[in-house]
């Protein structure tokens, strides 16, 4: 895939080594919601964050209320959720490269136990005009309509369905 986007004039963005650890409060299983709660730790750059987001499904879109705040030892904060009796759902390792071809913001992902995952993403244009275009983006890779997953779709989800 990485040549086929080469071939099309993609340009090579960035590499991360995302490791993501969700979890749920001791008090309710955040499994099957559209709650997530997350340590996500970039292991290239050294840089993670403490997330929680809110999704919002709406039509074919999937929105989020998020609220994250950076964290210097990801480590520690997960000790700290463990002290105060939070659970670990399930922990996504994934290898992430990013490509720019026009408007087009596409990441190939290499998800380890899930396999590899491409998300298009169109920049500045409305949600209908944006589905087309990423439709038409996917044909010219070569990617058959079964292979393509929804919005509603994410890894954390895959793994917990796997894992059952």
């Amino acid at each position: 895939m990485k040549a086929k986007l080469q071939e099309l004039g993609a340009k090579y963005v960035d590499k991360k080594h995302q490791i993501d650890t969700y979890l749920s409060p001791p008090h309710k299983s955040l499994i099957g919601q559209t709650l997530y709660l997350r340590v996500r730790h970039d292991k290239l750059s050294g840089k993670a964050r403490f997330e929680y987001d809110i999704g919002l499904k709406e039509s074919g879109a999937s929105l989020a209320e998020e609220y994250e705040v950076e964290i210097d030892n990801p480590e520690t904060m997960l000790t700290i959720l463990n002290k105060l009796n939070f659970v670990v759902d399930a922990v996504i390792d994934k290898k992430r490269l990013t490509y720019k071809l026009e408007s087009f913001i596409i990441v190939l992902d290499d998800v380890k136990e899930l396999g590899r995952f491409m998300e298009i993403e169109l920049l500045d244009t409305d949600y209908e005009e944006a589905e087309q275009k990423i439709n038409q983006l996917y044909e010219k890779l070569g990617v058959s309509k079964q292979d393509i997953l929804t919005c509603r779709q994410n890894y954390f989800d895959m793994m917990i369905a796997k894992k059952s």
